[in-house]
């Protein structure tokens, strides 16, 4: 079964149909207004990469929330990003409610407690499309049982690294039949393990690390081959689900917004080279058109 190993190269091509125009008469909203959740007083950072990532990729606004303390030291280092105070759960669930965000951030630096079980359960409840990072897959891996991501539908994009997918997946075999059918080496295989990750959620998975693989619940899947190891740096992943949760916003589904994100993440990070910080990668950003326009249309 070596032909099952087998995907596309993740490359424009793949998803060009779906990256985000802005019309004449758009507004601010109307450009994928993005929600990032904050972590605690001392853990900000995290949070503030993705919200700059997402500013950055074109969302037209950007806020981030979160208590009190911790927006006290995002009002110290952000301007164009918007903040609002949530104190729990309810508020964010209320915050939400207002149907004014296309996409939510949770996870970078959001802590491993109960709160952060709890904000996962609103958001699933509120249906906006997300992306689930770093804490919160850990969370979810601990909660799994309390937290139903089919809540969500179809709009949930899960992005672990290795240590974080196998606390996610420890028994892939036992909770996936296709993949159970496998040889061995399919088995080893990493796209064949994203690729059931997201049979068994209902979600996009990006596993990441060399070789990312973006894999939907329907089967297809894609090798990410342009990243290179001056984005192994801390906080580039946050930079990514922020990038990932901009082009959800626009309206890219969440294969695609993956994908596109993937790759355009990789592609800003081979362009600055050894000596990349996530900020660097933050502001090297751009809206995914005007990537394409000026890197691919010469």
């Amino acid at each position: 079964m070596a032909a099952s190993r087998i995907a596309p190269v993740n490359n424009p091509t793949l998803w060009a149909e779906y990256v985000p125009r802005r019309t004449t008469d758009s507004h601010k909203y109307s450009n994928g207004p993005v929600l990032v959740v904050s972590g605690p007083e001392l853990r900000t950072g995290a949070s503030r990469l993705a919200a700059m990532a997402a500013l950055h990729a074109g969302s037209g606004a950007v806020t981030l929330c979160g208590d009190p303390d911790a927006l006290r030291i995002h009002a110290a280092h952000v301007t164009a990003i918007m903040l609002r105070e949530t104190r729990s759960a309810a508020d964010l669930r209320t915050l939400l409610s207002s149907g004014r965000y296309h996409a939510v951030v949770l996870g970078p630096a959001a802590g491993l407690g109960e709160a952060t079980a709890l904000r996962i359960k609103a958001i699933l409840a509120a249906g906006v499309p997300t992306v689930l990072d770093a804490d919160a897959l850990t969370v979810l891996a601990r909660e799994s049982a309390r937290l139903n991501l089919a809540e969500a539908g179809d709009n949930l994009v899960l992005t672990p690294h290795q240590g974080e997918f196998r606390r996610l997946f420890p028994d892939l075999a036992k909770r996936d039949p296709i993949f159970a059918s496998l040889t061995a080496a399919d088995r080893d295989s990493k796209l064949e393990q994203a690729r059931a990750a997201a049979r068994i959620t209902r979600c996009t998975i990006v596993f990441k690390g060399p070789g990312t693989v973006i894999a939907n619940p329907d089967g297809r899947a894609v090798v990410n081959t342009n990243g290179g190891p001056e984005l192994a740096t801390a906080g580039s992943g946050d930079v990514l689900a922020g990038l990932i949760a901009a082009h959800l916003a626009q309206g890219m589904p969440p294969f695609e917004a993956a994908a596109s994100a993937v790759w355009l993440h990789a592609e800003a990070g081979a362009q600055f080279g050894i000596g990349l910080t996530a900020e660097h990668l933050a502001n090297m950003l751009r809206p995914l058109a005007a990537w394409i326009d000026s890197n691919l249309m010469d």
